[in-house]
């Protein structure tokens, strides 16, 4: 186990980093489209077109690609900024991981529904 916590460590980044902060201006951009879509669809009877569906993929691998940079991210507890990948994992784990897993299977439970009706 500590030989995997060095290697992985190695990934760890800064919640400041510019990747990072890019990374957040896009979960920005994808919470918007979530606030709107999600009661839109679930208010009206929306044909899932190509086009929707796409969006809908993308969103799913994003929030997808977002929990597992959770496990990479530094943490900021109070005066302290965690950047050792086992204590980060751990709190990831605690905290938001099972809501965050809810969430996305939720997701994909959809896309599935939406290729079995395309299928079928």
């Amino acid at each position: 186990a500590r030989g995997l916590c060095r290697c992985l460590q190695r990934c760890v980044v800064q919640p400041s980093a510019p990747h990072r902060l890019v990374w957040d201006a896009c979960a920005i951009v994808t919470v918007i489209y979530d606030a709107f879509m999600i009661p839109l669809m679930g208010v009206f009877d929306i044909v899932v077109t190509p086009a929707l569906f796409s969006a809908s993929l993308f969103v799913a691998v994003f929030w997808t690609l977002d929990m597992v940079s959770n496990f990479f991210t530094g943490v900021s507890t109070g005066d302290f900024l965690e950047m050792r990948w086992c204590h980060i994992a751990r709190m990831y784990l605690r905290t938001r991981f099972v809501p965050d897993l809810l969430i996305i299977t939720v997701d994909w439970l959809f896309i599935a529904l939406w290729i079995g009706e395309r299928v079928n």
